[in-house]
């Protein structure tokens, strides 16, 4: 108990901080596991937590260390299809391709012909020439014509929980913001999308983007994310930090407490929020020893010499 190290450890000592029976007897032998979840999630998500003061007790949103992916997520983009040619009937939600692409193209977006509706195809079987629109074709025929055929839509890891950062690409703008969707559409409207290197995405899902550019090659994206971890259980280990694994202990007796209306569930929750305090620190402490100026001299500016150049803004232009 007194080890912090697996969870068996940490039930013991949420039980005994409780005044439960901790070698099997309580009725939240089960129960208990439950609530180091329940902690470990808020640790992960921040919000409300356990009984409230009189200011309410919320949990900050920290991208801790400790959880982030490593490696971190990456994915590949999808090389435009140009290959063939298309026929689409007015009226239809069928288009056929002379040559079927060999993969499925579902969830894909076509523009044919060059005409602006840009559409995504909704059922294809790989290898099959016929593929399913979203909805009926409204421009006129187009009888074997070009097409261009493309993926904008990625779904992230499966254990995605958010970003912490931009996406990362090997070449020039080497990075993609993160905007709101709608702000990403009043600049790059689908029916104007283009191909090039994305430098813009949005998500539409939990753990899924849309990029505003699609790639006519397949572009490697790196990105660095907060994951969900699988649930605690008995005779396994959590991965937050052996030094701060307590928290987990002291923040699941504090829910026990507040079950049995036990007036210890105040001096437990407030034990909680001073080891978070101590978790906070830890990691604004990282952070700063991490950043690029850390352990570095910098000149006051009016004690440089000629030698050392024109003052010059971040940027690089010249002050004076």
């Amino acid at each position: 108990m007194a080890n912090y190290t697996t969870v068996n450890d940490l039930k013991a000592d949420a039980l005994f901080r409780a005044g439960e029976d901790a070698t099997g007897g309580s009725t939240y032998d089960t129960k208990v596991v439950e609530y180091l979840n329940a902690v470990q999630l808020g640790l992960l998500m921040g919000g409300p937590f356990g009984p409230s003061d009189e200011k309410g007790t919320t949990l900050p949103v920290v991208d801790w260390l400790w959880a982030r992916k490593r490696p971190p997520g990456v994915f590949n983009t999808k090389a435009q299809i140009t290959t063939g040619t298309v026929s689409a009937t007015k009226g239809s939600t069928t288009i056929t391709f002379s040559s079927g692409p060999t993969a499925s193209v579902a969830n894909y977006h076509i523009r044919i012909n060059s005409l602006s509706p840009v559409m995504r195809i909704t059922t294809h079987t790989g290898g099959q020439t016929n593929a399913t629109l979203e909805t009926e074709w409204t421009e006129d025929d187009q009888t074997s014509v070009t097409y261009k055929l493309f993926c904008i839509e990625y779904s992230l890891a499966s254990d995605f929980l958010r970003l912490v950062g931009q996406f990362n690409i090997p070449s020039d703008p080497y990075k993609i913001d993160v905007v709101d969707l709608d702000a990403m559409e009043d600049r790059y409207p689908l029916t104007m999308i283009a191909a090039g290197t994305p430098n813009m995405a949005a998500f539409i899902g939990p753990a899924t983007i849309r990029l505003n550019k699609w790639t006519e090659d397949v572009l490697r994206v790196e990105y660095n994310y907060i994951y969900t971890p699988d649930d605690l259980a008995t005779g396994g280990t959590p991965v937050l930090l052996r030094h701060h694994r307590r928290i987990l202990a002291v923040g699941a007796a504090c829910l026990i407490a507040f079950d049995k209306s036990d007036s210890k569930a105040q001096s437990l929750l407030l034990e909680m929020q001073a080891i978070m305090r101590g978790m906070m620190q830890e990691h604004a402490h990282q952070a700063h020893r991490a950043a690029a100026g850390f352990g570095s001299i910098k000149a006051r500016q009016d004690q440089l010499t000629y030698s050392d150049g024109p003052l010059r803004t971040e940027s690089g232009l010249v002050i004076g």
